[in-house]
């Protein structure tokens, strides 16, 4: 099911952001940015309009309109200038000029008139702010409901963005668990709670430990019983959840039901183990009759006939081989290799089979060479008969891999608390690519140089099986077209 997410939802809350976060506006003004005294101002302008009426014409000056602009200035900018007391100051102005004129009976009439028109500026002025603060505010109110439905579209978006991961997540068959850095549980997958027999609710919260026994973990797998009793193996993978600043912030466990797979599996090691078995007795009894036949009358044939005689036991000698081999993969897949480990020394163990295959190194015109160790060289922990299957895969490998001509030398090196066996050739190398996959079942090398893989890819994960299960490592470095060194290290004995 592939999930397709909108492109629009990583902007919308910057947009919401953006709506619900006024900007900031500016009230300065040319009083904001020439004045910084508004008493002074106030009083200067106030002269400076007295002046002007007293010195053209009193009550009947052209200017005389100057004093209403004070505190109409006053009203506009009142953060500065205080308008009712600028108000007041013109209505004072304007008595005392009724009183310097002598205008004693206008004084009623007209002073009245005169000071409402001082005042009348002021009062506009407030109805002005109190219309543009009214228009501010419903504008304020339109903008705030526009964000609010901005926001729960963006919720609904990110709603059913969730609604459609969860259906995915329902959806996989794996079963999945999440939990935060602390190692909760926060979510679970529908298959995931089937496999517990349990429900999100019971171990939301828990640790993973109190939900998995992964105390238990085998080879990447425990076992769960369910309701009827039955045991289901379980494939147990993690991987570390991530935000978008690449820093943890807990795990993912990915739970795979394998049991069917493992009951095939334990189907299909049953059937090549019953034919390994089954082929194991003719090889034998054709491989006996070739040899008894080769010492009897092997000197009365031609050369030609001996030849094939030769050519029928290594074929027996081959198959005797896999056959062995597959039976080994067997009891290594179901943990039955019998390991017998003893203090021995290497050196007589590899000295038997360098002679058990010099026949096949003389064939390839290649020079087995064993560096011998001092005398004192110390004894390891081991199984005798094993150590020979693993000298023995990896030294045909060397001698298989290689150009008439070539070498292959096995030499001993003394560790603190082991001892490591090197086979080393000058053969055709390995390609790096196939490195990483050479002790899987059935893997064979291919490159430019060897034209046809000999085997069947099993002797190298056989031989791992037998140096991990005697406590030692198997590894290989190699340079294509330059030859290959396998080694692996065995305890020393106590």
């Amino acid at each position: 099911m592939i999930v397709r997410m909108d492109s629009n939802l990583a902007s919308q809350p910057q947009m919401a952001q953006s709506v619900l976060v006024a900007p900031k506006t500016s009230r300065s003004s040319l009083f904001e940015l020439f004045v910084k005294n508004n008493s002074v101002l106030a009083l200067g302008g106030t002269i400076f309009s007295l002046g002007l009426v007293i010195f053209s014409g009193g009550l009947n000056s052209p200017f005389f309109f100057t004093l209403y602009l004070v505190p109409l200035l006053a009203r506009v900018n009142q953060r500065l200038i205080n308008p009712l007391g600028v108000a007041i100051l013109e209505s004072l102005v304007i008595l005392t000029l009724f009183l310097l004129e002598g205008e004693t009976e206008a004084l009623a009439a007209n002073y009245f008139k005169s000071a409402f028109a001082v005042a009348s500026p002021v009062l506009a002025g407030y109805l002005v702010t109190w219309r543009m603060k009214k228009i501010a505010s419903l504008q304020l109110a339109k903008e705030k409901l526009s964000s609010e439905k901005e926001i729960m579209q963006y919720l609904q978006l990110l709603s059913a963005e969730k609604a459609q991961l969860e259906e995915v997540l329902h959806s996989i068959d794996d079963g999945v668990l999440v939990t935060d850095k602390n190692g909760q549980v926060f979510l679970a997958s529908r298959k995931a709670l089937e496999l517990l027999n349990t429900a999100l609710a019971k171990i939301k919260g828990k640790i993973i430990e109190e939900v998995l026994p992964l105390g238990n973990l085998k080879e990447g797998k425990i076992n769960l019983r369910s309701l009827d009793g039955e045991i289901s193996h379980i494939n147990v993978r993690n991987f570390p959840l991530k935000d978008e600043n690449n820093q943890v912030k807990g795990e993912i466990y990915v739970l795979r039901d394998v049991t069917k797979a493992d009951q095939l599996e334990e189907m299909k090691l049953d059937f090549v183990s019953s034919v390994a078995h089954q082929l194991r007795t003719p090889i034998t009894t054709i491989r006996s009759y070739l040899a008894v036949l080769s010492e009897s009358v092997v000197k009365k044939l031609e050369t030609e006939d001996r030849e094939l005689l030769n050519r029928a036991m290594i074929v027996v000698n081959q198959l005797a081989t896999l056959v062995e081999n597959l039976l080994n993969v067997m009891k290594i897949e179901k943990g039955r290799l019998n390991v017998e480990a003893k203090p021995l020394s290497l050196e007589p163990i590899i000295e038997e089979t360098i002679a058990a295959l010099a026949v096949i190194a003389q064939q390839q015109e290649v020079k087995l060479t064993f560096e011998n160790p001092p005398a004192d060289f110390p004894k390891v922990k081991g199984d005798s008969y094993l150590i020979k299957e693993v000298l023995t895969n990896l030294i045909i490998n060397g001698i298989n891999f290689n150009h008439r001509g070539g070498w292959v030398i096995i030499s001993l090196q003394k560790e603190s608390q082991s001892v490591i066996v090197h086979i080393r050739d000058n053969g055709k190398g390995i390609p790096p690519q196939s490195i990483p996959y050479l002790f899987n079942r059935f893997y064979k090398v291919s490159n430019e140089y060897i034209m046809e893989s000999k085997g069947v890819g099993l002797g190298l994960y056989i031989s791992q099986a037998i140096v991990q299960a005697l406590g030692g490592k198997i590894w290989v470095n190699s340079i294509e077209g330059k030859g290959t060194t396998f080694s692996f290290s065995l305890s020393l004995a106590v």
